[in-house]
């Protein structure tokens, strides 16, 4: 879990951040969490088709860097995708 501040209200904010390709596809299928952006790389980790199969409209998708992923998730076990 990633703390963020509000910048209006200067409240904490809980941002979950998920990592790594089957962890990302297991939050996607229970939709009990809401997904609001996806980082991954150019080109595309091998399975994420699968991932794009369960994205809803309102999830972005931004790709980026391996070392900006490694710094989302604050480890290089993130096998090329990172959500939140």
């Amino acid at each position: 879990i990633v703390m963020k501040f509000n910048k209006k209200t200067d409240q904490a904010v809980n941002h979950t951040i998920i990592f790594g390709i089957h962890a990302v596809i297991e939050v996607l299928k229970a939709k009990k969490r809401k997904i609001l952006h996806i980082y991954t790389t150019n080109p595309f980790p091998k399975s994420f088709k699968e991932i794009q199969a369960l994205l809803t409209s309102h999830v972005l998708v931004t790709c980026i860097t391996k070392d900006g992923l490694t710094k989302l998730a604050g480890t290089d076990d993130h096998q090329g995708v990172v959500a939140h």
